[in-house]
């Protein structure tokens, strides 16, 4: 009697240091793919502009919408004509024509085309 529980106990201590072994050989999950953040865009160089075709592309057009946003509130940013175009686009999608007709009014007239 012994004997078998002691073999009992050697079988779940083997078990239990092979489960932890094949455990660790486990990678860790990777991120979701929709998941981008503009501080990880922003240190690997990648253009702003990349990141809003992309967002778009998944049609994540609210996340697309506050790049675009946080990218007219920087100083350093030039935006050119079609920022503007692709920022109209997704304010129409995101919060309806209204609201795209009155960023259009309030635009620039040099960026108007």
């Amino acid at each position: 009697m012994l004997r078998l529980g002691r073999r009992s106990l050697a079988a779940v201590r083997y078990f239990s240091a092979t489960a932890v072994a094949e455990a660790s050989k486990v990678p860790a999950p990777s991120p979701a793919p929709g998941a981008i953040t503009i501080a990880t865009r922003k240190n690997t160089g990648t253009r702003k502009d990349t990141l809003v075709r992309e967002l778009r592309k998944l049609k994540r057009y609210k996340h697309a919408l506050e790049v675009c946003e946080w990218m007219t509130l920087q100083q350093d940013i030039k935006l050119v004509e079609g920022d503007y175009a692709v920022h109209l686009d997704l304010i129409a999608k995101v919060r309806g024509i209204n609201s795209a007709e009155k960023f259009f009014e309030d635009l620039p007239d040099q960026m108007k085309g």
